[in-house]
C-alpha cells in the first residue's frame, strides 16, 4: 500500500509540475504579449503625435514654416533632441506672441530663441523638458510665479526698469499685448544668460546623457509606430462604418424590446416654480407692511437723537 502511494504521489508531483510549467509559459507569453501591446500603441501614438504637432507647427510658423523646420531638424541633430517635441514648443510659442499681435519676423525670432531656452533651463536647472517649456510660455503670457521660482523677476516694476534700460520712456501699463510680451521677452533672455547654452555645454553629463536617451527612445518609438500607420488609416473607415451599423443595429433591438428615454416636463416644473415665487413676493410685501406699521409706532418712544441719521448715497456718476 505503501509503494502504491508513492508512486501515485509521484505521478501527482510531475503532473503538478507539467501543469506549473504550462502555467508559467502562458504567464509569460500573457506578459509579453501586454508588454508588446504597449510598445506599439506608444509607437502608434508618437506618430500620430508627430502629424498633429507638425500642422500645428506649419499653421502657426506661416511661410517661414520651412526655414524653422530645417532649424530644428538641425538642433535635433546635433543636441538628439526630438524633432517632434521642438516643432510642438516653437509652435506654442510663435502662437503666443502672433497672439498678441506681435508681427511675423519679431514672432519667428522669439519663438525661436525660448525653444531653444526651453533645453537650456531644462538642463540648467535639472527639470524636465515639459515643465521648462510650460514656465516660458507662462512667462510669456504674464503669469509672473511659474519663473519666479526659478529666480526670474517679471512683475511689473521689473519690466519697467528693463523698459527704461532700453529707451522705452512708455509706462508699462499703457502699452499694448504685444509690447509687453516683448518686453517681457527681453527680461526672459537677459535674466537666463548663465543658463543659455547649458545643454549644448553639459551634454555629455548624466542627467542630459538620460534626457537625449529617453528623447532617442521616443523617436526609435514613433519610427517604429510609422510602419503601421498606413495598415491603420486604410482599416479605419471600414471600421468606423461597422461601429456606426453596428450601433442602428443595436438601437433597432432596443426598439423592438419597448426601450423609450423618459419624457421629463420642464415647463411645469418652472411654472410650479413661478407660481410660488409669487407667493413668496406676496408674503413679502405682506411683512414689509407690518414692519412698517411698527416702525410708526416705535417712533412714537424714541427721541429724535434716538434715529439715525444715514447719509445719501451719492447719484452721480463723479
Amino acid at each position: 500500500a505503501n509503494t502504491g502511494t508513492t508512486k501515485l504521489g509521484g505521478a501527482l508531483g510531475i503532473l503538478s509540475n507539467k501543469f506549473s510549467g504550462i502555467a508559467l509559459n502562458t504567464g509569460v507569453a500573457a506578459v509579453s504579449a501586454r508588454k508588446l501591446a504597449e510598445v506599439f500603441h506608444f509607437g502608434v501614438k508618437q506618430s500620430m503625435d508627430f502629424v498633429e504637432n507638425l500642422n500645428l507647427f506649419n499653421v502657426t510658423m506661416g511661410e517661414s514654416a520651412q526655414s524653422a523646420y530645417d532649424f530644428g531638424e538641425k538642433i535635433s541633430g546635433l543636441l538628439g533632441i526630438d524633432l517632434s517635441a521642438f516643432l510642438r514648443y516653437q509652435g506654442v510659442f510663435q502662437a503666443i506672441t502672433t497672439g498678441f499681435g506681435v508681427v511675423s519676423d519679431k514672432a519667428d525670432l522669439m519663438s525661436k530663441n525660448l525653444t531653444q531656452l526651453t533645453y537650456d533651463l531644462s538642463s540648467f536647472y535639472n527639470i524636465s523638458i515639459e515643465t521648462a517649456a510650460e514656465k516660458l510660455q507662462s512667462g510669456l503670457a504674464g503669469e509672473l510665479e511659474p519663473l519666479r521660482r526659478l529666480g526670474f523677476a517679471l512683475d511689473e516694476a521689473s519690466l519697467q526698469q528693463v523698459a527704461y534700460n532700453h529707451g522705452v520712456n512708455q509706462s508699462i501699463r499703457t502699452m499694448t499685448q504685444a509690447q509687453k510680451s516683448q518686453i517681457r521677452y527681453i527680461a526672459i533672455m537677459e535674466q537666463s544668460k548663465n543658463a543659455q547654452g547649458d545643454m549644448a555645454r553639459t551634454l555629455i553629463a548624466p542627467a542630459n546623457a538620460l534626457r537625449v536617451l529617453k528623447q532617442s527612445l521616443v523617436s526609435c518609438a514613433r519610427a517604429f509606430g510609422n510602419i503601421f500607420i498606413p495598415a491603420i488609416t486604410a482599416v479605419l473607415p471600414y471600421l468606423i462604418a461597422f461601429v456606426q451599423v453596428l450601433t442602428k443595429v443595436f438601437n433597432a433591438i432596443s426598439n423592438f424590446f419597448g426601450f423609450e428615454l423618459p419624457e421629463i416636463d420642464y415647463g411645469g416644473g418652472l411654472a410650479s416654480a413661478g407660481d410660488e415665487l409669487e407667493d413668496t413676493a406676496s408674503g413679502f410685501d405682506d411683512v414689509g407692511d407690518a414692519a412698517s406699521s411698527a416702525a410708526d409706532k416705535i417712533k412714537d418712544y424714541l427721541a429724535p437723537f434716538d434715529e439715525l441719521n444715514v447719509m445719501p448715497q451719492p447719484t452721480e456718476s463723479s
